[in-house]
């Protein structure tokens, strides 16, 4: 198997996040879609679970280079939504897509720019 290395790795966390704000937007677009919601959501499950996975095979020495994101906090959350799914809080993940993963998108877009 080709080893991913770490431009690749931030590449597919951008891409996962995209993914992420690309099916939230079916949501309104399709507003009275019944079986919408749940799709969106297990998308942006699917696409979290990615992004902690990138993230957690990325060189903790790389990662300190950017000590002000939250890479250990989005390795947990990968974690609790695999090993946890029972107990994901849709709420909770709305918060974070809204208030903190554009954020995110953007600070991975610098260092890919870089």
């Amino acid at each position: 198997m080709n080893p991913r290395n770490t431009q690749t790795r931030l590449e597919d966390i951008l891409k996962a996040l995209g993914n992420i704000y690309d099916v939230r937007r079916l949501l309104t677009k399709y507003p009275h879609e019944e079986l919408l919601p749940a799709i969106v959501y297990n998308s942006t499950i699917y696409s979290l679970i990615i992004i902690g996975e990138a993230i957690k095979h990325i060189d903790p020495k790389y990662r300190n280079r950017y000590p002000h994101i939250k890479w250990k906090e989005l390795i947990s959350l990968r974690n609790e939504l695999t090993h946890e799914y029972f107990a994901v809080n849709l709420d909770y993940l709305d918060t974070l897509i809204d208030e903190h993963l554009r954020e995110f998108a953007q600070e991975i877009a610098k260092i890919l720019d870089n």
